[in-house]
């Protein structure tokens, strides 16, 4: 049942069988992606391939074509160069040119262009047209225009108008289409030199042969249905690989450079375009873009189907794979549901690998806490066992040795002494605050047991809140060096506690013992120098002196009440303070030599004159006085009792102080009334403003010294004036209220009535009547 409830929990996304599956299906998508990364590139590499193939192809195809172009362009400039020549030296002093083509001459130059045979190997024909005889002389015959064209090229397609444009057209020039002998469209180039005495060019045509540019054309037929395309300089096509190309107008495009796409009635194309720096033409090569990206398609198509064939024989794998390397997990996990104590519901976040390592982390906490429990038990039992031998409580039977040997704790020697720390808190850092009492504990253990170990060996036991016991098992070295160390252990254990950790404490030695009854003596010398700390103070190193009894006891006398009396009867100055600290001192002779029980009397009797001589002067509720014994007897040092009474002290004379000066102003304040109280504005603001008090506090002053309020003691005394005004003068009411501070007649008839219980003129005929009888 069990099982089942927690393989529930493992199943969906957090169950390791998933987790198996992902991961597997991750090196799937990986290599899937791989595989479409590569396609892709391969792609590019396709692409570019058959780019480059492309432009190698038309680049032999232009150079093909462009060694012929150079040679007709040669052709016609050496055959007219070379007419002009022989009809220069048959005519030398001709002076027209109807005497320049004799039939002498035409049969010379036509004798001249059959040299040229040899350079005419690719070429149809060579005929040159001299625009003023309306004659042509070429490799056939010499005869006029209209005649060569009714013998050569006469066809529907290519009229005698079209003919004589040709010849007469100035435009007509370079490289262009022209018909075949052979019924077809070639190319010719026309060279029209340039005469100035005529205003009709001669022209040399150069014809390319059919057959030769056929099988040129032929033989670069582009292999992916495209075309190679020939272009003059003015963007007319001169020839094309595949006629079905020959009405697509790349002029536009002449600038573009490397491989663009271009569209033409509705179909796109991959089209590169470059020029003849000789000739000027431009070569072309145009695929439709469907059959340049076709190996791509392909490439892409064989992609396709190997990862609709991949993707579910990968899954299929993954799944097969993940359930294989599941069934260890799986058998792990129903070996811990059987055997494992721990409870389910505690493992439901994660998969199986997490409640492997929850189990595991489990098994190792409760390893480690068994190893601390073991291991801080058996450090409490040594601790006990120290503990109990500096009480003196170990087994009677029991020897040193044997003690040490059922702790497992080495003995060195027999020699023992005892350090003990009491913690100053009160002269402590601000550090030590933030220290706790397990933390300062471990401090202190540790610190002053590693310095014990470095000769020696140490063990440090709590006492109680404050206080440490180290109880030091010396080698076996002599005594002066055991003294030395011990001392040692002591200061360096302070210094470095002071200056690394801001501890501080007074720590007291006991002498050096032997055996088991010595580690108790030690301990009690220990606990005896330590009550030293009283008279010599906190933060010292105090060695245990064996004490020699004086049988001197502390004397109660009323010399310390009287003289404390008559101290706090005086004002005293602050030296005056101290000066009479040293003298209760002094008188009973305390100082740090004095035994720790007298300077404890010592205390308790200045403790308790001082609180009672303070209640008895003081008699008013003041919450510092109830304090005064309470802070002196918990002075645990002479030190800090002399500072804490001359504290006291110091504040018994400032209240002394203030209360005299509350009286001082009191009186001041009755006599400004007095002075002013004609002034309308006088008022409890005013008199604060003066003496540079709050009007609360003055007012509370002033009530507690005179059992008035000031504005009653204000109205009072106007009153008072106002009545000697009335009896000893004739002044009208308004007149002896303006002079005594009223702000109007009204206010002071309706304030004397308050005051006297009749008004101001009732007043003044009971006075007049009296002064009568």
């Amino acid at each position: 049942m069990n099982q089942m409830k927690l393989y529930s929990k493992f199943y969906i996304k957090r169950s390791m069988l998933f987790q198996f599956f992902i991961s597997y299906f991750c090196i799937l998508a990986f290599t899937l992606f791989a595989t479409s990364l590569i396609n892709y590139q391969t792609t590019n590499i396709l692409k570019q391939e058959n780019n480059r193939a492309n432009a190698a192809v038309l680049k032999q195809f232009s150079n093909a074509l462009d060694d012929k172009f150079n040679n007709m362009l040669q052709l016609a400039v050496q055959a007219y160069n070379g007419t002009e020549s022989e009809l220069s030296l048959l005519n030398p002093y001709s002076k027209n040119d109807q005497d320049k083509l004799s039939p002498y001459a035409r049969y010379r130059a036509h004798t001249f262009l059959h040299t040229l045979n040899t350079a005419t190997k690719n070429m149809e024909t060579v005929f040159i047209y001299y625009s003023s005889e309306d004659y042509i002389i070429s490799l056939d015959s010499t005869i006029p225009s209209e005649e060569f064209y009714n013998c050569y090229y006469r066809s529907s397609h290519f009229t005698l108008e079209d003919w004589n444009d040709i010849l007469k057209s100035h435009s007509v020039e370079g490289f262009t289409r022209f018909p075949s002998k052979h019924g077809d469209t070639s190319i010719a180039f026309v060279y029209s030199p340039f005469s100035p005495k005529r205003n009709i060019q001669d022209k040399v045509f150069v014809i390319f042969n059919l057959y030769a540019l056929q099988q040129i054309l032929a033989d670069s037929k582009w292999e992916s249905n495209g075309a190679f395309l020939v272009f003059n300089p003015n963007g007319s096509i001169l020839a094309s690989t595949n006629s079905h190309y020959d009405d697509i107008d790349l002029s536009p495009y002449f600038h573009m450079e490397g491989f663009f796409n271009m569209e033409h009635e509705g179909t796109e194309y991959v089209c590169k375009i470059i020029q003849s720096p000789s000739t000027k033409c431009y070569y072309a090569s145009v695929t439709p873009k469907a059959l340049a990206a076709e190996p791509v398609f392909y490439s892409q198509k064989m992609e396709l189907i190997f990862s609709l064939v991949f993707i579910p024989i990968g899954l299929l794998a993954c799944y097969v794979l993940s359930r294989r390397n599941y069934i260890p997990f799986k058998r792990l996990i129903q070996w811990i549901d059987e055997k494992s104590m721990y409870d389910p519901e505690s493992f439901e976040r994660g998969n199986e690998i997490d409640l492997l390592e929850k189990v595991l982390q489990l098994s190792f906490e409760e390893q480690e806490k068994l190893k601390t429990q073991i291991h801080n038990r058996k450090n409490e039992l040594v601790l006990s066992s120290i503990r109990d031998l500096l009480y003196g409580l170990s087994s009677q039977g029991d020897s040193v040795q044997e003690v040490f040997d059922k702790n497992d704790i080495p003995l060195l020697s027999d020699h023992f002494a005892v350090i003990l720390i009491n913690i100053e808190k009160k002269y402590s850092t601000n550090k030590e605050s933030s220290y706790s009492q397990d933390l300062l504990g471990f401090i202190i253990t540790n610190v002053i047991e590693e310095l014990a170990k470095e000769k020696h060996q140490g063990f440090v036991v709590p006492i109680d809140a404050n206080r440490y016991a180290c109880l030091v098992n010396f080698t076996s070295v002599d005594t002066l060096t055991m003294q030395q160390d011990f001392l040692s252990v002591a200061q360096n254990g302070k210094k470095f506690l002071e200056e690394n950790f801001g501890i501080y404490f007074t720590v007291s030695l006991s002498a050096i013992h032997t055996d088991l009854d010595g580690i108790h003596q030690a301990f009690q010398e220990a606990l005896y120098a330590m009550e030293y700390r009283l008279t010599i103070g906190s933060n010292k190193i105090i060695p245990y002196k064996q004490q020699q009894p004086t049988g001197s006891i502390y004397t109660f006398t009323f010399k310390t009440d009287h003289s404390i009396n008559l101290f706090l009867k005086e004002l005293k100055d602050s030296n005056q303070i101290s000066s009479f600290v040293g003298e209760l001192f002094d008188n009973r002779d305390i100082d740090s030599h004095t035994p720790p029980a007298i300077a404890r009397d010592f205390i308790y009797d200045v403790a308790g004159s001082l609180s009672k001589a303070v209640n008895d002067m003081l008699p008013e509720d003041i919450q510092w006085k109830e304090d005064i014994y309470t802070r002196l007897i918990n002075c645990d040092t002479l030190d800090l009792f002399r500072i804490q009474l001359i504290n006291i002290l110091e504040e018994y004379q400032e209240y002394l102080r203030e209360k005299l000066s509350l009286n001082s102003i009191s009186v001041q304040v009755r006599k400004y009334i007095e002075q002013y109280y004609h002034d309308p504005d006088l008022s409890v603001n005013v008199l604060a403003d003066k003496f540079n008090l709050s009007p609360a506090y003055l007012s509370r002053i002033f009530k507690k010294e005179n059992g008035i309020s000031i504005l009653d003691y204000i109205s009072n005394c106007r009153i008072n004036n106002a009545k000697e005004l009335l009896r000893n003068t004739n002044k009208t009411i308004q007149q002896i209220a303006e002079e005594t501070g009223f702000l109007s007649s009204s206010v002071f008839i309706r304030v004397f009535k308050k005051i006297e219980g009749i008004t101001p003129g009732a007043y003044r005929k009971q006075s007049l009547t009296a002064t009568a009888m």
